[in-house]
């Protein structure tokens, strides 16, 4: 057999296992299956002049299938490592009023002693140490109705807290939430020189922080300036202006059909679906205006909306994917897409393609709707999961969506964070310099 040959045969199996290992689902097996087809391949070709030996098509296959393995135990990456600009704190009380919170700019295993003791661990996660950070501690329970905001540079807003709830004396049941202001993780999920008819897109819905079940702020509070509706403002955004029109969970841009939308950030896909908002078991279907139904939304393409979910881990220590150490988990929201190139399961990188924009669902114009989510250190939970539901139910992620852009009033502490306990979460700046989309005057 000719060098040329067998070299052939080596570039044919590396181009099999190449397409593998840019497939994130690939099985072992699918791999090995694939080695043998090449093996087969080769063994075709044995009696052929010039063909390749018996033995060199076997010992292609035992090469193939060791690359296999290879990869398969070496499974695409899910979480974004945090760096050593972030510390781990972690919060946690006993049945009888202690409680603890250790913090460690070094990232080292601060929940160790509470759990050595039998503490339970009542919220674990990040802090930047040289940036800007948010404290929320919250005391006596059940209802935990002392409540404590902190906000500065590195650890002293932990400190501060630490002692509002220890001095003069120790406060029982405290439990301590924290968060960066800013956890820069998240691009653009469409290009930023994206078109609609003709023009740039245009943000038209943000998010709204004068949520249920406070429902009014007043945004002098938060240094904005006074309107004669401000003191009971229903819409208030993250810069803490009162705005008129456009409340929602998520923020909404009017962009042309079949724009490009893309993974915002390294994740694994949890819900790619199709809803519908027409289905008979919602009472006003979408779609068709009737006396009975005089606000429906209509315009849409069709009634079915196409709809991607990614989990999104920032991982300071642990095993990735594995529920053990020290990260903070966020969900972002894809919908309205003409259709979805992704899979439930799916380890998806920053910039992979999801599918094309679109007007599905219940929208009435072509535009894309996203939205996040935090999983982890909310308002009362250290860790929770979100379910997708059928009609007429979505999510039950209603009560930890966060704002991607922060909060940055002028003055005042994010209103989401405590006022709506249980429900609310704190919200951190997650987009990456340069890659946050245009949101105007809202």
């Amino acid at each position: 057999m000719s060098r040329a040959r067998w070299l052939n045969i080596v570039i044919a199996a590396g181009a099999v296992l190449a397409t593998i290992m840019s497939a994130p689902l690939a099985f072992a097996d699918a791999c090995t299956d694939a080695c043998k087809t090449e093996r087969d391949s080769c063994m075709g070709q044995v009696s052929q002049k010039g063909g390749p030996k018996p033995q060199q098509c076997v010992q292609a296959l035992t090469a193939c299938k060791k690359e296999c393995q290879k990869v398969t135990q070496k499974p695409a990456e899910q979480c974004i490592k945090a760096g050593s600009d972030y510390g781990t704190y972690c919060s946690g009380t006993w049945p009888d009023g202690r409680w603890a919170f250790n913090s460690d700019t070094a990232g080292g295993d601060t929940c160790a002693s509470i759990v050595k003791t039998g503490g339970t661990i009542q919220r674990k996660g990040l802090y930047k140490n040289n940036d800007t950070n948010r404290v929320v501690v919250r005391c006596y329970p059940p209802d935990y109705g002392w409540v404590g905001l902190y906000e500065g540079a590195g650890n002293g807003p932990l400190t501060a807290a630490y002692d509002s709830a220890r001095k003069p004396k120790q406060l029982p049941g405290s439990i301590f939430t924290v968060s960066p202001r800013s956890m820069p993780i998240l691009d653009s999920p469409f290009p930023l020189g994206a078109k609609y008819q003709g023009g740039p897109y245009v943000h038209v819905n943000g998010f709204d922080f004068a949520r249920s079940p406070y429902n009014t702020l007043d945004v002098a509070d938060f240094g904005q300036p006074s309107t004669p509706t401000s003191s009971a403002a229903t819409i208030v955004d993250w810069m803490g202006r009162e705005q008129t029109k456009g409340s929602h969970d998520a923020h909404d841009w009017l962009i042309d059909r079949l724009t490009p939308i893309t993974a915002a950030a390294r994740g694994k896909v949890v819900m790619a679906r199709t809803y519908d908002c027409a289905a008979p078991a919602f009472a006003c279907p979408c779609g068709v205006k009737t006396a009975a139904c005089p606000n429906v939304v209509t315009g849409m393409d069709t009634t079915v909306q196409q709809e991607v979910a990614i989990e999104h881990t920032v991982l300071r220590s642990g095993v990735c994917g594995s529920g053990s150490g020290y990260y903070e988990k966020f969900i972002t929201y894809y919908a309205h897409l003409t259709n979805f190139s992704v899979s439930v399961g799916q380890i998806v990188q920053k910039g992979d393609p999801i599918g094309p924009s679109g007007n599905t669902g219940n929208s009435s114009n072509p535009h894309l709707h996203f939205g996040v989510i935090r999983l982890t250190n909310t308002a009362a939970q250290p860790e929770v999961t979100v379910n997708w539901l059928p009609p007429t139910k979505h999510n039950d992620g209603g009560d930890k969506v966060i704002e991607p852009y922060g909060w940055a009033a002028p003055k005042g502490f994010d209103p989401w964070a405590w006022k709506g306990y249980p429900q609310g979460a704190l919200s951190p700046n997650l987009w990456n310099s340069g890659q946050a989309p245009l949101t105007g005057a809202w």
